[in-house]
């Protein structure tokens, strides 16, 4: 089986000591731990887990908001972590929350208009309904800047970063006061009425006036709608005849609205000047009876174009859109269909639609669901044109523009272009669906995704290029009723509902009154995450992007919090990075020159053995130490008797061996790292300590990292020689390594001298029971061995801070110990309080705590480097909680580890981590700032988390394959439910969805379970490994895989599934046709299932043609480029296609459905189809001849070209056939023999002879060529595609004879003919000619073979003919055996003239006992001779073989061969069709051209429409008999439903009569119980007499 590493790319090679024999399930990148993501992000921070993915909570502070209110121990812990912090991670945490901001107290502050994402996606701006402005740190949700009453007035519509910068904001509110604030300036924020005092007093509407700054600043555009009507005055410009300019005259243009579109420039600032800065006023003007107001500015990428819409007053009124290729150009402007539209990223493309307008008048919930996509360089080169006409002829009609206001060329929109001329613009989606358009993006330039609502909420990427053609389609999910109508309005007015990232790579999606949305990668097509937020976050939200990947937040006018969605788990797969990762420790490297290169170090086999198996014991004990790097990129372990240590690189997913040179080597025991994270200091077994360097620049040639220096020895002499180590620094800022011995001494280390330079010496106890040092080395805790009291050392003055009082906790308490005590000895985890749920932690000076009612706190632990935090690998079991106890499982293959992060003071959300790779934990550790978390167990396993891996995020496949998990039903059916699209469409490290990963490891049930959930939700899926494309890594089908690892199930659902709308149309297309029948050459079966699945054809569409089109066929087959249409282009694409499907008047129209074939260039000639691979390939059977792909691709070549090109052959080959007839015949009368060249053509017969000979020569010599050139295009083919055409070719026996006779007739007939001047050349002559002529006439069959009348008795010929072989053997064995009886027995009497005759000679008996079972022999001779008993009985033995036996035998062996042959006539008739085009493809010259010709006629995909069913009645104009075996399976089919539907019937019958008796027991029950009550009330009624 195939290791998993080698999906990886070269950089993930396989080493040489793992087995490729058995697959490795928990292995992580092959050159060491995968890299992981590089976030902010910590478990310290406040985020919650929603679908998968960690969301961040824009909290709002309060008018007052409060210091938090935490025990003075709290308060100490963060002192003490203040004092080492990084001033910059500090920082990046956010503005203090003591800061008191004045929230204005008549307008809800929680009310958010608008927001925007910093170019670098770090930051997000958000603008309030109040007027205030706040900057927010984008990861981690802190708030970094506000502005409340230096801010605007009122309510912000529209704010954004400006261009690079994450500090600048630029925003305008609604009076349309601009506001430009840098938070890092400590001076208020300049504001700017200069907007405002642009709209002259008296006619502008302001109340109906809009802004919109774009995304990065630069521009913004203002709308200004006015009062005006017919006030709008200009100045036309008259020219008399003799073209002497007269003075303006003033014109009044009634019936005319107004608006203003203002284009200003953000970016720039001078006190001298107005800012921000008017570059150019654009009007627009449009009749009052149309479109309302002007809303809505789309700014191109360049910033040079500009679209605005006009929205209709009612829905029955449709909108309209301005187009100004550079609004710098105010004359150059287009009036286009819709009211919204978007740019495409080149600016060549723009995309308009109209989600107000109705399709009908009487339906108000019908609209129309089409878009147009309009080429903007088409529309600017029309305006030359249009322009030039005017000069010449100055006539408008018929020009592709139409202009509006002719001499007002400064108004706006000035051309309209035509729509029938269709030139300049696509139209995507259909007129004629329920559905109606909401939003529409560009994905690149000849892809559009546009969002629309009907009976659900769908997304559909369409390709432009290929005349509006449907790619994929992502559906919401939901019901009707579900408010998406309402939502649908929202988006319509501007709700961004729907949202595309900066990078045009992914979608986001959100219906709030369904609460379901999702995220979409539109590269692939594929939907990768559901959204279903919880209820107290559920509401109407809107979507801004930000960033250069999938970062997104959501906003609601209700709530209070905003969401920041931390999606680097979705875009990890395209820098190689993962949220999580599975490490297996190498075996112990057994000496340095043996090594390998550092790069190709390997983990070793995974230790777990089949599902189920326990861990297989390795040389070495447990992993005794654990530890992260100060920079959180780096994690060291080291594992007890094992003379190498580790050191994972999380950044460029390296694995570092340390072990020294020579042999013996020591052993690890402690290890600290440098606060700059390269170098590492370690104690050995024998008491060293060395330091190490970890950053090298150069390739280390052993593989090993040997030992930098050594810096001392310790003087203990005990087993575990220290307690802890620590990197410092003394007062002169030199680095030294600070090291706590057994017995509690300190020793500093000079890692510059390598020298021991002080000691510490611990007085009293030989032994220290614990040693704590400061993640940053300033200060040392010690516990003595015999005494309650803490030792607190100063490491950098190298002095005694204090000494305290110790806390009662004991090794045997029940926390873990020492790994309980805080890193500076303030505290210690003594237990756990079931009722608080909460850890109860000691102070030293709270004297001895109780631990009565308390319970065990964990196995493990691990305390952050702030004092604040805590993770647990367990928590007891006495209690109801979040997180039990797992190890209490009976089955250990379903045991899994369970940590829990969890603050040490105050309140804080517990986030959970789960993995079954590790099912013993040994050793815990979390870094310094919290953003990653390890845990080691089993000996050899370490599992590293970041916050993107926390319980309820999008899992990883090797934390979870571990023992039967993945292979039970409802484990599955739990992760398909939660992370359904994630698993089946994310991409890990290695490019491997979780879906992918299912496949390598054969893991039938979920793979079953997921195509299966797929299907039901109509979620698209990826079956390609590295869907991205990443670098490095190969990019592999899952059918290719799943037959390398030969899993025959899988490939088989994969084909089954891939028809039934799990694939997009385009990736199905190019999935079959890359990797189909090559595949299928190895696995046949596969072919046939694809082929013949429910999907081949799909269904695009319904549409009517005239009846007469099925008059002779009842179906109608073409090709196009287009793999599918809009409903509303299927008319003009059959009337385009195929001539006779256009309507016409008085015709009687039928309805017939419309399909496709997936499989593009299926009609292609040669290799590059479908007929010749099926055709060559040996291992395919000819089932696939019966599918409708196949009938549909014969169909279609041989009404295309086929049919005329073979009748010209044939026609071709009857002229030659005769002519070589004549020339036999006239060669047969020839009574003597030539005696020289005059008498071969001295008289008519012999120059009759020499015209047809020489005729026949020069068709001999055409269809020769033919043959040459077959032979010469199989070459070409098999230099691409291998060499089975060319072996195919001679395969067959029409090609041989045929070439071979044409060589006859073309070169040695004609020589033979002309010097044939003597007898035994003339014999030859003859002789040639008589075997040529048969093998021509027998070639006919190869073209009756094609014809459907005849071409099953030619079929049937053959088959009989190659089933009597075996007969024709065992009848020529018998006849030689008769006739050499015969002949031994009459050869004492040759004397009678009659037996010479007959057995005189063997030759002689052999053609006699032939004749004899001919009927041809006499009888008086086998009577007539001396031993006449003898020969009797051979001969009445012999005519009983023969007549009686073989006959009869031959009589059911072509009978069989006959049923046989009949029933699969379609197939071998199919079959043969196929090859005669084949072979009248292969003949097509490439140099004549003819090839290229029909190659051009040829498009990729392949058409056909058939009958509704019931629509039409087709004759069935073939109906034959099928054969005996096939009558009778078809009675036996009859008889069959015939007795089912009996059975049914019957128990249909004893059901109700069941039912009846059920209802009859029943009422006499109750009868029953009737007459019970009355007589016992009866008889109460008597005794109350009484």
């Amino acid at each position: 089986m195939m290791d998993k590493a080698s999906y990886a790319g070269k950089s993930r090679s396989v080493h040489p000591c793992t087995s490729s024999a058995k697959l490795e399930k928990t292995a992580m990148a092959a050159s060491g731990c995968t890299p992981l993501i590089d976030s902010p992000l910590s478990f310290y921070d406040d985020y919650r887990v929603i679908s998968g993915l960690p969301v961040t909570l824009l909290e709002l502070p309060g008018n007052t908001t409060q210091p938090v209110d935490d025990t003075e121990a709290l308060s100490t812990a963060r002192d003490s972590h203040a004092d080492y912090a990084d001033d910059d991670y500090e920082e990046s945490r956010g503005l203090s929350m003591n800061k008191v901001l004045a929230w204005p107290t008549e307008n809800d502050p929680a009310a958010i208009m608008c927001s925007a994402f910093s170019s670098d996606g770090t930051r997000i701006v958000t603008g309030f309904r109040c007027g205030s402005l706040c900057v927010w740190d984008a990861q981690l949700g802190n708030l970094i800047a506000a502005v409340t009453d230096e801010g605007h007035s009122d309510s912000v519509i529209s704010c954004s970063f400006m261009e690079e910068s994450n500090t600048v904001v630029v925003s305008i509110d609604k009076s349309f006061v601009c506001l430009r604030w840098d938070i890092e300036n400590e001076q208020a924020p300049i504001k700017s009425e200069c907007v405002r005092d642009h709209c002259a007093a008296g006619h502008i509407d302001v109340e109906d006036s809009y802004a919109t700054i774009v995304q990065g600043g630069a521009l913004m555009g203002v709308m200004w709608n006015t009062h005006w009507h017919y006030h709008l005055i200009s100045e036309q410009k008259s020219m008399s005849s003799t073209k002497k300019i007269q003075k303006p005259v003033a014109v009044k243009q009634e019936n005319l609205r107004t608006a203003f579109l203002d284009v200003f420039t953000m970016s720039g600032l001078d006190e001298d000047e107005d800012w921000p800065e008017q570059r150019v006023r654009l009007t627009v003007v449009w009749k009052p009876g149309q479109p309302s107001a002007l809303r809505g500015v789309e700014f191109s990428d360049s910033g040079k174009g500009a679209l605005a819409g006009v929205y209709g007053e009612k829905r029955s009124v449709p909108g309209s859109m301005v187009l100004w290729p550079n609004w710098n150009i105010p004359t150059k402007s287009f009036l286009l269909s819709g009211s919204m539209g978007s740019w495409s990223p080149d600016g060549a493309l723009v995309v308009t639609w109209d989600p107000f307008l109705q399709a009908e008048k009487g339906a108000p919930e019908k609209y129309t669901g089409r878009c147009f996509v309009w080429k903007v360089r088409a529309l600017e080169a029309q305006t030359q044109i249009t322009q030039d006409s005017q000069k010449e002829d100055g006539q408008r009609a018929g020009h592709p523009l139409v202009e509006l206001f002719p001499g007002h060329p400064e108004w706006s929109p000035r051309y309209r272009p035509s729509l029938r001329e269709g030139g300049s613009y696509t139209m995507v989606g259909s007129a004629d669906d329920d559905k109606r358009v909401l939003w529409a993006r560009f994905i690149d330039a000849s892809r559009v995704a546009v969002c629309s609502v009907g009976v659900d909420v769908e997304v559909v990427i369409w390709d432009v290029d290929s005349a509006g053609t449907p790619g994929c389609t992502v559906s919401l999910g939901v019901r009707p009723k579900m408010g998406l109508s309402l939502w649908g309005d929202k988006v319509a007015e501007g709700f961004q509902g729907v949202a595309m990232s900066p990078n045009r790579h992914w979608l986001a999606l959100y219906v709030g009154t369904a609460n379901k949305g999702y995220v979409v990668d539109l590269a692939q097509g594929l939907k990768v995450v559901d959204i279903t937020l919880p209820k107290d976050l559920a509401e109407q939200r809107f979507i801004v992007f930000g960033g250069r990947d999938c970062r997104f937040a959501m906003f609601g006018t209700r709530n209070k919090n905003g969401l920041v969605w931390n999606s680097e788990s979705l875009t990890a797969a395209l820098h190689r990075q993962s949220s999580m990762a599975v490490f297996t420790l190498p075996q112990e490297v057994a000496n340095s020159q043996s090594s390998k290169p550092l790069k190709s170090l390997q983990m070793n086999k995974a230790n777990m053995m089949k599902k189920g198996s326990q861990s297989v014991p390795q040389p070495g004990g447990p992993i005794i130490e654990l530890g992260f790097s100060p920079d959180e990129n780096r994690l060291a372990v080291i594992r007890k008797h094992v003379s190498a240590m580790y050191v994972l690189d999380f950044k460029s997913g390296d694995t570092i061996c340390l072990a020294e040179t020579g042999v013996p080597r020591s052993q690890f025991r402690l290890f600290a790292f440098s606060q700059d994270s390269k170098r590492l200091a370690t104690v050995m077994f024998d008491r060293r300590v060395l330091i190490w360097d970890l950053f090298v620049d150069v390739a280390v040639p052993s593989g090993i990292f040997s030992r930098k220096a050594e810096l001392g020895v310790l003087k203990s002499a005990s087993p575990d020689p220290a307690k802890g180590m620590v990197f410092s620094r003394d007062e002169q800022g030199n680095e030294t390594v600070v090291v706590c011995e057994d017995n509690g001494s300190l020793v500093w280390l000079d890692t510059q001298k390598c020298l021991e330079v002080a000691r510490f010496e611990m007085v009293g106890p030989k032994y220290c029971r614990a040693c704590m040092f400061k993640p940053d080395g300033s200060m040392a805790a010690i516990i003595p061995g015999d005494k309650d009291v803490v030792i607190v050392i100063d490491l950098i003055d190298r002095s005694k801070q204090s000494r305290i009082s110790s806390f009662d906790c004991p090794p045997d308490g029940l926390a873990p110990y020492p790994s309980n005590i805080a890193h500076d000895g303030s505290f210690a985890v003594v237990g756990w309080d079931a009722k608080s749920m909460k850890p109860v932690l000691q102070w030293p000076e709270a004297g001895k705590c109780s631990t009565e009612g308390l319970h065990r706190v964990a196995e493990h632990m691990a305390i952050s480097g702030d004092n604040s935090w805590m993770v647990v690998d367990d928590v007891p079991t006495c209690f109801d909680g979040d997180f039990p106890q797992h190890w209490q499982m009976d089955n250990p293959n379903l045991r899994k580890t369970k940590l829990v992060i969890m603050r040490l003071f105050g309140a804080g959300e517990r986030k959970g981590l789960e993995t079954r790779a590790v099912r013993c934990p040994e050793k815990i550790a979390i870094s310094p700032h919290g953003r990653r978390v390890a845990c080691a167990g089993d000996g050899t396993r370490v599992v590293i988390w970041t916050p993107y891996a926390r319980k309820g995020c999008i899992p990883e496949y090797h934390s979870l394959c571990c023992g039967d998990f993945l292979r039970r039903e409802k484990s599955i059916a739990s992760i398909l439910r939660k992370h359904g699209p994630s698993v089946l469409n994310v991409p890990d490290a290695n490019g491997m969805s979780f879906f992918m990963h299912a496949i390598v490891d054969k893991n039938v049930e979920f793979v079953r379970a997921a195509l299966d959930y797929a299907e039901e939700q109509h979620t698209l899926v990826s079956l390609t490994l590295n869907p991205d494309e990443v670098a490095g890594i190969p990019i592999r089908s899952a059918l290719e895989i799943a037959f390398e690892q030969h899993s025959t199930e899988i490939a088989k659902m994969v084909i089954r599934t891939m028809t039934s709308r799990v694939l997009s149309s385009t990736a199905m297309a190019k999935f079959l046709h890359k990797y189909l029948v090559p595949l299928g050459r190895a696995m046949p079966s596969l072919v046939v299932d694809a082929i013949t699945a429910d999907g081949m054809p799909t269904a695009i569409g319904v549409l009517h043609v005239p009846e007469d089109v099925f008059q002779h066929s009842s179906s109608v087959v073409a090709t196009s480029n287009v793999f599918s249409t809009p409903v509303h282009s299927l008319q003009h694409l059959w009337g385009h296609l195929h001539k006779p499907t256009e309507l016409t008047a008085g015709k009687f129209e039928v309805p017939t459905v419309a399909k496709v074939f997936p499989y593009p260039d299926c009609c292609q000639v040669g290799m590059r189809g479908l007929l010749r691979p099926l055709l060559v390939s040996k291992t395919i059977p000819d089932k696939v001849f019966d599918s409708k792909l196949v009938h549909a691709v014969v169909q279609y070549k041989w009404q295309t070209y086929a049919h005329r090109l073979f009748t010209r052959e044939l026609c071709i080959y009857l002229v030659y056939v005769l002519l070589f007839t004549i020339y036999t015949i006239l060669l047969g009368h020839k009574n003597r023999e030539p005696e020289g060249f005059g008498d071969v053509i001295g008289d008519a017969n012999g120059g009759f002879q020499a015209i047809c000979v020489l005729l026949c020569s020069g068709l001999g010599f055409t269809n020769l060529f033919w043959k040459v050139n077959q032979i010469y295009t199989l070459l070409l083919d098999g230099q691409r595609h291998g060499f089975s055409g060319l072996w195919y070719w001679f395969s067959s026996g029409w090609n041989v004879l045929d070439l071979l006779s044409s060589m006859v007739t073309a070169l040695v007939l004609p020589a033979v003919h002309f010097a044939a001047t003597y007898e035994k050349l003339g014999e030859g002559e003859s002789w040639l000619a008589a075997i040529t002529l048969l093998v021509l006439w027998c070639r006919m069959l190869y073209f009756a073979q094609a014809c459907r009348g005849i071409g099953p008795v030619v079929i049937m010929i053959f088959e009989v003919l190659k089933d009597l072989v075996i007969y024709m053997g065992l009848l020529a064995a018998l006849v030689f055996g008769f006739a050499t009886t015969f002949f031994i027995s009459f050869r004492h009497d040759v004397s009678n003239e009659e037996i010479w005759e007959s057995f005189g000679t063997f030759s002689r008996s052999l053609l006699t006992t032939f004749g004899m079972m001919l009927g041809e022999f006499n009888m008086p001779i086998f009577y007539e001779t001396p031993s006449y008993v003898i020969t009797l009985t051979i001969f009445v033995v012999y005519m009983t073989t023969m007549i009686i036996v073989l006959l009869n035998l031959l009589i059911a062996l072509m009978t069989d061969t006959h049923d046989r042959v009949k029933g699969h006539q379609e197939v071998s008739s199919m079959k043969a069709r196929a090859a005669v085009i084949d072979g009248i493809e292969s003949s097509l010259s490439s140099c004549l051209g003819t090839k290229a010709k029909i190659e051009c006629q040829i498009s990729r995909f392949l058409h056909v429409i058939e009958p509704q069913e019931g629509s039409i009645e087709l004759e069935n104009k073939h109906t034959h008999w099928s054969g005996r075996i096939a009558e009778l399976e078809q009675r036996f089919k009859r008889a069959l439903d015939e007795k089912c539907g009996d059975m049914a019937a019957t128990m249909k019958e004893i059901k109700n009569d069941i039912g009846g008796v059920d209802d009859m027991v029943r009422r006499q029950l109750a009868e029953a119980v009737t007459v019970l009550q009355e007589r016992i009330e009866q008889r109460d009624v008597e005794r109350n007499l009484k």
